[in-house]
């Protein structure tokens, strides 16, 4: 690959001079090992618990630019990584079920402690759980899950509906607004 688009523009790197082609080559792994490590490395202190020290932070940093050199020689930068593609209703399930937890919790004046993935609620009988974990638990009952499923199910289709309606209502333009 000699050309990139760049909007409406397209650059043919073939027939740019070599110091233009260094320049820009030196912008960008400045930039990849840089500003993006350096933007991971910030969201990771963030997640911490507590203080994290000089040391921690200079690891992790090499840690990042290790693996970002690795995925450079290996061809994979640039290739985003996608989740495998998920059941609708599983996903709705999976979002009812986060909003059913987390209102039963605020009622009971109870809430999620730490950062991260980590964050977990602790109950009265010393159990702690992840968000994750208890939307497992719900989903894992067969009265919850298929309760759930029928309020998934029917929000899906009322989504459906709505939008084909929409979409048979035909654009409307600035015009139809004024």
């Amino acid at each position: 690959m000699t050309t990139i688009t760049y909007g409406d523009h397209v650059v043919d790197f073939s027939k740019l001079p070599e110091a233009s082609v260094a320049a820009i080559l030196r912008r960008g792994l400045t930039h990849y090992l840089g500003n993006e490590q350096a933007s991971k490395l910030a969201s990771w202190v963030k997640g911490q618990d507590g203080e994290v020290s000089e040391d921690a932070k200079a690891a992790r940093k090499a840690e990042l630019v290790s693996s970002a050199l690795s995925a450079l020689q290996a061809g994979t930068i640039g290739q985003s990584v996608r989740m495998p593609k998920v059941d609708p209703v599983e996903a709705e399930m999976d979002k009812i079920a986060k909003g059913e937890i987390k209102s039963t919790l605020a009622a009971a004046k109870m809430g999620f402690k730490g950062k991260g993935e980590d964050r977990k609620v602790t109950f009265a009988d010393g159990s702690a759980f992840t968000l994750d974990e208890l939307v497992e638990r719900r989903l894992a009952n067969p009265e919850h899950s298929a309760r759930i499923r029928r309020e998934a199910e029917k929000a899906i289709k009322a989504r459906a509906r709505q939008a084909e309606k929409a979409a048979s209502a035909g654009p409307v333009g600035l015009d139809a607004i004024g």
